[in-house]
């Protein structure tokens, strides 16, 4: 896939539009007695859906081309990518498909719902439904937005750490959970 560059960072963050938050950045008293040292937390919950997700979704939705837009778009996801891509896609005017694994809470349905987006419950777990949603996307000739296998969406998932970069004090590491890598790769 192609490298992305600070500048697709610098360029996501203009075009995510006014519902992506530039979130906290503390610093965390309890955690910096508990190692001994200093730590500043990332307060991505307080996104307007709870997470980092509509920042990649949002970055994505507004690359589409006026005919991919036309045509609407499908993710797959246990929660928080739908419901940044539900979100993203309400703001821009474009229709979203969503399909989830069985295991998805009641709660994230409803949200996804609420957001607008057509919903589609698939499988027992997260390849199942991404499986359907890839078919999906041919049939109907719709964008299959991935959670994290797409330059696009990572330049938005990057916007975090430029942000932590601006606020936050001279940083020696970064931890950053890895579940499919969108968030450490941006």
């Amino acid at each position: 896939s192609a490298m992305i560059t600070i500048g697709d960072v610098y360029a996501a963050r203009r075009r995510m539009g006014h519902w992506v938050r530039h979130t906290p950045f503390e610093r965390s008293p309890l955690l910096g007695g508990i190692t001994r040292g200093e730590v500043w937390l990332k307060h991505e919950n307080r996104q307007l859906t709870g997470s980092f997700k509509i920042r990649g979704a949002s970055n994505r939705i507004a690359l589409l081309s006026k005919d991919e837009r036309s045509r609407g778009v499908v993710a797959a996801s246990s929660g928080n990518h739908a419901q940044g891509v539900a979100y993203a896609a309400r703001e821009l005017g474009v229709k979203a498909a969503i399909v989830v694994p069985g295991n998805t809470p009641n709660v994230k349905r409803d949200a996804i719902r609420a957001l607008g987006a057509d919903l589609t419950v698939h499988g027992d777990e997260y390849m199942e439904a991404e499986r359907l949603a890839q078919k999906m996307g041919v049939e109907r000739g719709m964008p299959f937005l991935s959670p994290y296998n797409d330059a696009d969406l990572i330049a938005g998932q990057g916007t975090v750490g430029l942000e932590m970069v601006e606020d936050g004090p001279d940083l020696d590491a970064v931890l950053v959970p890895v579940s499919g890598g969108g968030l450490i790769s941006g």
